[in-house]
């Protein structure tokens, strides 16, 4: 399993009222009809941070959402994300859900 953290920080307070229904109704299922995804979230941070986590089957499949989500913000969402998100990925060591 491979796991991509999208950190945008200075984003817009707006963003919370009104790109987060555009994430969920048009991002969103973007991403989970791609092949190996897992499972993806959103969270809003403090003071303006915005964080998006996405699991995947693997490394590749990872790379190729930051490129769906970068092509997206870019189109949706760049009037409230003022610089590009910082991108940390890797490996997912240690996994555990609620059966």
């Amino acid at each position: 399993m491979y796991m991509v953290i999208r950190r945008y920080e200075d984003v817009d307070r707006r963003y919370a009222e009104q790109s987060v229904e555009r994430n969920r109704e048009t991002l969103v299922p973007l991403l989970s009809q791609q092949p190996g995804f897992i499972a993806y979230y959103t969270m809003e941070a403090e003071d303006g941070v915005v964080v998006s986590i996405g699991v995947y089957e693997s490394r590749e499949e990872a790379e190729r959402s930051n490129r769906i989500a970068a092509e997206w913000t870019r189109a949706n969402s760049s009037e409230f994300v003022r610089k590009p998100p910082r991108v940390t990925a890797g490996e997912v060591l240690v996994y555990r859900a609620r059966e």
